[in-house]
């Protein structure tokens, strides 16, 4: 009977095993493998690089890189070194044509100017405006206020207009003393940069910035200085009426009164009398 048992169980036992194992193998044949991507060698970055470096032989290295159908990474040195660069590019990063200035292009800002574009420098003044939070690759208005017949004007002159690069200039303020202004160079067309030149020396340039998402621009109007009505104006104080001055009554000097005279000529002799009161003559000369 023990027997009979025993061998009951190593055969159900053998059957759960053989059943596993067949079901094993009809999962592991349907699931799909892993392809493993091709690989090239590819120039990388031999270290850090910023926008506007030269690349030159010390800084790029070979290394291999997965490659499939229409990647951009660069293979051949002479299609990498000598040439500036438009974007950063990290360590052990690939090289891609997009992201090198054209060939002959230098270095510097210069050369990551696209074609057809123009880098302008506008100053602003630190203490007004968002100078501090506009960086590189941001969006922004350009506002002109000037004075004009109707007082002061602002207008937005040009819009969506990509800040190419920041940087820090001297100048001097009321008192002559050296202080530091913030320098934005913006990225614009040339018929932009005649209009952004022709307001820079006309009036005062104000920086907007705007939300990288928002790409509609709007038609741009004169807004003059605002002006309160003259009945909604605080009336200043009136000054104290002067009280009335009575002129003082005019004196009157009384006037001698000359006593009559009597002139008497003999000859060439000539006599002046006053008459007296009694009516007798008095000899004055």
């Amino acid at each position: 009977m023990k027997r009979r048992l025993i061998t009951v169980i190593l055969f159900a036992v053998l059957a759960a095993a053989g059943s596993s194992t067949m079901l094993f193998k009809l999962i592991s044949s349907n699931t799909p493998r892993p392809v493993t991507a091709a690989t090239s060698t590819v120039l990388v970055a031999a270290h850090d690089l910023t926008p506007g470096a030269l690349i030159g032989e010390a800084d790029v290295r070979e290394a291999q890189w997965p490659i499939t159908e229409g990647s951009p990474w660069l293979a051949k040195r002479q299609d990498v070194v000598g040439r500036g660069l438009m974007t950063p590019i990290q360590k052990d990063e690939p090289f891609a044509e997009s992201r090198l200035a054209a060939k002959g292009a230098g270095a510097g800002l210069a050369s990551r100017i696209p074609p057809g574009m123009r880098a302008i420098a506008v100053h602003v003044d630190e203490l007004t405006g968002l100078s501090r939070f506009i960086l590189a690759g941001m969006h922004v208005d350009v506002i002109s206020t000037a004075t004009s017949a109707q007082g002061m004007v602002s207008r937005t002159i040009l819009q969506n207009v990509e800040v190419f690069s920041t940087g820090q200039d001297i100048g001097r303020d009321s008192k002559d003393k050296p202080v530091g202004m913030p320098v934005f160079n913006l990225l614009v067309t040339p018929q932009d940069a005649e209009v952004l030149s022709q307001a820079v020396a006309q009036a005062r340039i104000e920086l907007v910035l705007r939300n990288p998402l928002d790409k509609l621009n709007f038609q741009p109007t004169q807004v003059a200085a605002a002006r309160v009505p003259a009945a909604h104006l605080p009336k200043a104080p009136s000054a104290p009426k002067p009280a009335a001055v009575t002129p003082p009554p005019p004196v009157i000097v009384p006037v001698a009164q000359q006593p009559p005279t009597v002139e008497v000529i003999h000859g060439i002799k000539r006599t002046v009398n006053t008459v007296s009161a009694a009516g007798d003559p008095e000899p004055k000369q």
